[in-house]
């Protein structure tokens, strides 16, 4: 009976510390896993989303999700900017929490070239793995226009209204653009463009461009506008933005000045029109980012500088 006890003593203390040897090993898991920051908790993180944020692309799968950014936001303060395999192990960590697709993240790498050349003055700098990295300053940009609440421009000092002779704008002669030119003059800030535009000398031509709307050329100090853009009025909204780029009279050009040169010339045509259409400037600069052509710009430039001169205040 004794040798039986004993017996039954010894499988006893085994299972305990068999017992305790699982229990180590599953505090420890437990431990590893709570160090990777956890998705899930970002996938709600933002408690008041600017109204339609995604109202023209598709950003809620892309790397510039809101949420996705207060991620990346926590991961760069607990661990250190995110190089091209950090970040694909940061989509996987938050993919692996999302309810449905239209929370998932699709990693694409042409997507972490631009997020992390946002903070670069020199995006030829960021053409590699090795020398890429998303780190605070490239998610600062991003979250200024999250955060950048579309508001009624300041103009300095109320303008007269009255108008003068718009003819030496217009390359050649046409009605339908003079028409244009004075309505958008009858607002303040299309006043103000307008005069800088007369100051130097810019000239307007209408011309066919297979689908654009309009383009300034700098060193011609011209612009260039399709022929439906005086002939309808919600369409005045770009020959507004090429005004916001001549304001500009460097050679210079960024995604921030295509935002303000789109939300300028909405903003102005909604006033004249009394037909609002809302526009979000954290949707329009992530598609600019995204954009074969205008991700290429530099993220910043000295617009609101430029503007500010003419009396308009961002």
């Amino acid at each position: 009976m004794a040798l039986i006890h004993s017996n039954k003593l010894h499988y006893l203390i085994l299972l305990i510390v068999a017992g305790m040897f699982m229990t180590a090993c599953n505090s420890n898991q437990i431990k590893n896993a709570s160090n990777g920051i956890p998705a899930s908790v970002f996938r709600n993180s933002l408690e008041d989303l600017p109204k339609h944020y995604y109202a023209s692309s598709n950003i809620e799968n892309t790397l510039f999700r809101p949420e996705f950014i207060n991620l990346l936001i926590n991961i760069n303060r607990e661990e250190g900017p995110l190089d091209i395999f950090r970040l694909r192990s940061a989509v996987q960590n938050w993919n692996t929490v999302t309810t449905g697709r239209n929370e998932s993240i699709n990693y694409n790498i042409d997507h972490f070239y631009k997020f992390a050349a946002l903070g670069n003055k020199d995006k030829s700098s960021c053409i590699n793995q090795t020398e890429c990295v998303i780190d605070l300053s490239d998610i600062i940009i991003a979250q200024s226009w999250l955060r950048w609440q579309p508001r009624q421009v300041n103009i300095k000092n109320t303008p007269d209204f009255s108008i003068p002779l718009l003819g030496p704008l217009v390359k050649t002669h046409d009605a339908r653009l003079l028409q244009s030119l004075e309505s958008i003059y009858k607002h303040p800030v299309g006043k103000k463009l307008i005069e800088h535009a007369l100051k130097t000398r810019l000239k307007i031509d209408i011309q066919p461009l297979s689908g654009k709307h309009g383009h300034y050329s700098f060193s011609e100090n011209l612009v260039v506008i399709d022929p439906k853009v005086v002939n309808y009025e919600f369409n005045q909204r770009y020959l507004i933005h090429e005004l916001v780029h001549a304001s500009n009279q460097t050679i210079s050009n960024s995604i921030e000045e295509e935002v303000f040169a789109e939300y300028i010339g909405l903003m102005i045509q909604n006033e004249m029109t009394q037909v609002p259409f809302e526009i979000n400037p954290y949707a329009i600069f992530v598609d600019h980012v995204l954009h074969d052509e205008y991700g290429n710009l530099p993220s910043r430039n000295n617009i609101k500088g430029h503007l500010s001169a003419l009396g308009i205040k961002l």
